[in-house]
């Protein structure tokens, strides 16, 4: 290690110690968001209407236990729940090919996933 990098290390250790706050990573926010506090989508966005089915069905299919399937949707109909997303995918390709289909994993909470400007599903 070259004698800057030494330098930077007891710096940072020093800093660890003395003030821990100080190099303590900024509050980004909650990372995750139960089933049941998703946001509506905005009208007219692509796949609004797939994730307002998503939205109305996933308490259902959590309680009869269908968490870690995924969900193939296309407009208000539910096509139909698999194991793989991978068997999601193939299958809304064979029947709707080059139209747009929504596939999401059925979970309990939904993680946050934050792009420059824009929270998705956490809408702050």
């Amino acid at each position: 290690m070259s004698n800057e990098g030494r330098d930077l290390l007891e710096t940072v250790q020093w800093a660890s110690r003395e003030s821990p706050v100080a190099i303590r990573p900024p509050a980004v926010g909650p990372q995750f968001v139960p089933w049941s506090a998703l946001p509506a989508a905005e009208q007219g966005t692509p796949l609004a209407e797939e994730w307002e089915t998503y939205r109305r069905e996933v308490g259902q299919w959590l309680a009869e236990g269908q968490a870690g399937r995924y969900a193939l949707i296309k407009r208000q109909e539910i096509v139909g729940l698999y194991d793989t997303w991978q068997a999601a995918r193939e299958e809304g390709l064979r029947r709707y090919l080059l139209e747009p289909f929504f596939v999401h994993l059925i979970r309990a909470e939904e993680p946050c996933v934050r792009i420059r400007g824009h929270h998705s599903p956490c809408l702050d």
